[in-house]
C-alpha cells in the first residue's frame, strides 16, 4: 500500500540544533519538514531535489526485474523509530543490478524474526545497516542472524551514498517501479559528512532509498563470498 505523502513544512533558523529539534517535533506530529539556514529563505525544498537522479531512476524501470541468486539485505529505521524498511540488492538473470523493497512496516519487534526468516530462505551475502543510525539499537540481535552481518561506519555509508548516486545515474540499477522507492528517490537530500556527503536520514520519506544504497554497497563488495549451504 502506498503511503500518503506528509504535508511539508519549511523550518528556517540559523541554529542547526534548533532546526533539528523543530524538525523532529514536526515529524512526530506527522509532517515532513525541510530545514534551512536563513540564506536559503524563500527557496522551496523542490529546488534541492536531485532531478538528475530522479530522471535516471525513472528511466531504469523494468516491471520484469527479478532478483536471482544470493542477494544482500539492508535495514533502516527512522530517527523517530516509527518505520523500518528492509531492502534487497542483487542481480537478475541478465546480470543487471536490481534493488527492491522487501518489507516496509511500523517499527517493532518483528524485525529480528523477519530477517532470520529471510536469511534462512535466501542465504544472503550480507545483512547491512548504518552502525551509527537507529538500527544500531538492535545490533546484538542482528549479530545472531544466520548470515554475515555488515554494520557500516560513517565513511562506508558516505561511500555507499556516492556509489548509489553514480550507479543510478549510469543506468546500472534497475527496479520494478515500486512507489516507495520512487518517492524515496525524490525525497532524498544530501548532508555533509567529513570530506564528502551522505543521504540525510532526517528525510523520513527517503528511508527505502537509504536502505537500498546500503544493500547495493554490501552486494557489490567483492570481498564477500557466497555462503556455504549445507
Amino acid at each position: 500500500m502506498t503511503r500518503p505523502p506528509a504535508a511539508r513544512v519549511a523550518v528556517v533558523d540559523d541554529d542547526e540544533a534548533v532546526r533539528d529539534a523543530l524538525a523532529m517535533m514536526l515529524r512526530t506530529a506527522g509532517y515532513a519538514p525541510d530545514t534551512f539556514a536563513s540564506e536559503y529563505l524563500g527557496v522551496w525544498p523542490s529546488a534541492r531535489v536531485d532531478h538528475e537522479l530522479v530522471d535516471a531512476w525513472a528511466a531504469s524501470t523494468d516491471p520484469t526485474a527479478t532478483l536471482e541468486g544470493w542477494p544482500a539485505f539492508a535495514v533502516e529505521t527512522t530517527l523517530e523509530r516509527d518505520r523500518t524498511v528492509i531492502t534487497a540488492a542483487g542481480t537478475d538473470g541478465a546480470g543487471r543490478l536490481v534493488v527492491e523493497v522487501v518489507d516496509d512496516r511500523p517499527h517493532g519487534p518483528w524485525l529480528e524474526e523477519r530477517l532470520t526468516e529471510l536469511c534462512e530462505r535466501h542465504h544472503p551475502l550480507a545483512v547491512a545497516w548504518d552502525a551509527g543510525g537507529p538500527v544500531a539499537a538492535s545490533r546484538r540481535a542482528l549479530d545472531e542472524l544466520p548470515a554475515a552481518t555488515a554494520p557500516l561506519n560513517t565513511r562506508e555509508v558516505a561511500a555507499a551514498s556516492g556509489h548509489w548516486h553514480d550507479l543510478v545515474l549510469a543506468g546500472a540499477v534497475t527496479h520494478r517501479d515500486d512507489d516507495r522507492l520512487t518517492t524515496a528517490v525524490a525525497a532524498a537530500r544530501r548532508r555533509a559528512a567529513g570530506g564528502g556527503w551522505l543521504y540525510d536520514r532526517r528525510q523520513p520519506e527517503a528511508l527505502p532509498m537509504l536502505a537500498g544504497a546500503l544493500a547495493l554497497w554490501a552486494y557489490t563488495d567483492r570481498t564477500r563470498t557466497p555462503p556455504t549451504i549445507t
